[in-house]
């Protein structure tokens, strides 16, 4: 009995996995661009407004070219910093979300103003919209 609920609880867990990489496999397949480092670094040369929904929760982040940023959503906000890494991901960390640890993510963009971030396994994370 334990055995066949640890096969399957394992089993779960590579479906899992499974299914958040097929998410970025969907979007490429559906056009969408991943931005290159060059790309990011023309991208956040001049500060940048974004509307964004994750989750149940929509809200703005600002991205200054001195690598700051600051994200307001109803009742709350916070503000951090970001970098651009050699392998074209965009790191960010703020002074109290996610308690303040630094996560790292790929960017796509998927229409005109449209853009996508996409966790480093695979899985989408949020959307967001160029506003400036």
């Amino acid at each position: 009995m334990r055995k066949v609920f640890l096969f399957i609880t394992l089993l779960g867990f590579v479906m899992i996995l499974i299914s958040c990489a097929m998410n970025e496999t969907k979007l490429k397949e559906s056009g969408a661009k991943l931005l290159s480092r060059q790309d990011l670094m023309e991208f956040f040369k001049v500060e940048r407004v974004v509307s964004w929904k994750h989750k149940q929760v929509s809200g703005k982040s600002y991205y200054f070219p001195n690598r700051t940023q600051k994200m307001k959503w109803p009742n709350g906000g916070d503000e951090g910093e970001y970098r651009i890494t050699r392998t074209a991901q965009i790191c960010s960390k703020w002074k109290e979300y996610r308690g303040g640890k630094e996560k790292c993510f790929r960017l796509y963009h998927n229409g005109e103003n449209e853009y996508v971030w996409v966790n480093p396994d695979g899985s989408i994370s949020s959307s967001m919209t160029l506003t400036k």
